[in-house]
């Protein structure tokens, strides 16, 4: 008998243990977590609140004091001391949720699968918003309807993205549409603002007030030929479709604007593996691709307006632009694991969540350093003064600004490139005209367009294929065409290029 009650004691203090373990794994709702100890020091500090936690989507915040974070299994936390803690709260619900939108301290929208919640006590009690989801389910063809995207405008006006899976029509199985709702009234009643099937995902939508809204998608392979921005400019009673001239298999996944024709958007391969980052300053008419560090794929992107962006990505990547996107800060964030969203406060305050439960702040800008311009290569590094265009596949250095200008100089000699396309802020391409030129060693000079100025010195060759004198010859017969032009004794300056 007393053996019996030895093992029974020894079996109920394993269980007790057990239970001890797993509460301090993952904390019941209500419960404040102590955030894990940040390395001190600039740039980016880990508050995750549960080591290995569940996966965190989406965050927003009010202040550089209170956000909120969400993610799988109906999960969010929220902080109010800056993220020295967080409280998982009650929702209720094992639904996923991608998304999040604060209004104040007090109401606040989360999003994602079937279900919208809001809360207007902090998240004190969260409230599944029933009338939505009813209002949502437009046709009995519909399958499966999942909230993509949130955009808060007051405490009364809400804009959400759903993408839907119906039943095809034959002779397909399933085909796919999307929408853009809004409420004026807190939820009470919704109205469907825009439709779309081709592209049939919409997967976020952004406001900048009441009256402009902007929503980006595409996705999807066949379905969707081209990725595409909308923007609306009387509170999404219309829109303007963008569609953008590049391969089908882009999609636009994240978005922001300050105002009806600038914006920046992310996009990603449908195969999740690469993207990139895209500007317009014309209202999507056209997009040009930013110089931001590639090799990553990009999930999201954050304004506190101005020229200052952070972006975030595949495995732990941040970086930011404090100049509009003419240069891009590579920041660490100290971790390795995907970054799903980031939302900026101001200028030097922001959040970024992802994969095991990560949160992560800044308050300084988030560190790191402004690439330095300079050229440190260029290939190739020689060529003949018989060559009327000769193509540069790779000039190599950091800093490179879109807009950047290439030239050669050997003494009062100038050749200016032209067709310069930035690739990225460590390669340039271009094309240089040698016909006639002065053989001998030239430096290579890139200057950007806020003045900065790098040099390569004696970095490309111009050679003489028909011996002595041929230079003078070449330079006479280019004078003659019309081709070259001297300012002084020998100073050589392409033409403007005319061509379209």
């Amino acid at each position: 008998m007393r053996n019996s009650i030895r093992a029974r004691n020894v079996i109920l203090l394993c269980i007790a243990v057990f239970l001890a373990v797993a509460m301090f794994q993952l904390p019941l709702p209500g419960v404040t977590v102590e955030s894990a100890a940040a390395a001190s020091g600039a740039g980016w500090e880990d508050q995750t609140p549960v080591t290995d936690g569940p996966k965190l989507y989406a965050v927003d915040a009010v202040s550089s004091e209170v956000a909120w974070a969400v993610g799988v299994g109906g999960t969010v936390f929220s902080t109010v001391d800056g993220g020295d803690s967080w409280v998982q709260q009650e929702t209720s619900t094992t639904d996923f949720l991608g998304a999040v939108a604060a209004v104040d301290s007090l109401t606040v929208w989360a999003g994602g699968g079937d279900t919208l919640l809001k809360t207007t006590d902090g998240g004190g009690t969260w409230v599944s918003q029933d009338e939505a989801i009813a209002a949502f389910h437009t046709s009995s063809r519909i399958l499966q309807k999942t909230i993509s995207g949130l955009a808060v405008v007051d405490a009364d006006t809400l804009l959400v993205s759903v993408n839907y899976i119906l039943t095809g029509l034959a002779p397909f199985g399933y085909s796919y549409e999307a929408a853009i709702w809004k409420t004026d009234d807190g939820g009470a009643t919704w109205t469907m603002m825009l439709h779309t099937t081709v592209p049939p995902h919409v997967n976020e939508v952004y406001a900048v007030s009441d009256q402009v809204i902007w929503a980006a998608g595409g996705s999807s392979g066949w379905a969707s030929p081209y990725p595409i921005v909308w923007v609306s400019s009387d509170g999404g009673a219309n829109w303007a479709y963008r569609y953008l001239g590049f391969p089908g298999d882009i999609s636009m996944f994240d978005i922001v604007a300050h105002d009806t024709v600038s914006a920046w958007a992310v996009y990603t391969h449908v195969a999740g593996d690469a993207g990139g980052v895209k500007k317009t300053y014309d209202g999507g008419m056209t997009w040009l691709t930013q110089p931001a560090p590639v090799g990553i794929v990009p999930q999201a992107l954050s304004s506190p307006g101005g020229n200052t962006l952070w972006v975030v990505g595949s495995a732990g990547a941040i970086f930011k632009t404090i100049d509009g996107g003419a240069s891009w800060i590579t920041q660490d964030s100290g971790v390795t694991t995907y970054l799903y969203d980031v939302c900026a406060v101001d200028t030097d305050t922001a959040w970024a969540v992802g994969d095991a439960g990560v949160i992560l702040k800044t308050e300084d800008g988030g560190g790191g350093v402004v690439p330095q311009l300079s050229v440190t290569s260029i290939t190739p590094a020689q060529g003949t003064q018989y060559a009327f265009a000769m193509n540069i596949d790779d000039l190599a250095g950091t800093g490179f600004q879109p807009g950047a200008a290439v030239r050669l100089e050997k003494g009062a000699a100038v050749i200016q490139a032209y067709n310069v396309s930035v690739v990225s802020g460590e390669k340039i391409t271009c094309t240089v005209g040698l016909f006639g030129a002065e053989p001998g060693i030239y430096d290579v000079v890139v200057t950007n367009p806020d003045g900065q100025e790098a040099r390569l010195a004696s970095g490309f060759t111009v050679t003489s294929p028909c011996g002595a004198g041929s230079g003078t010859a070449l330079l006479m017969l280019g004078l003659t065409l019309g081709l070259l032009s001297l300012a002084g004794p020998v100073r050589l300056r392409r033409r403007r290029n005319t061509r379209s």
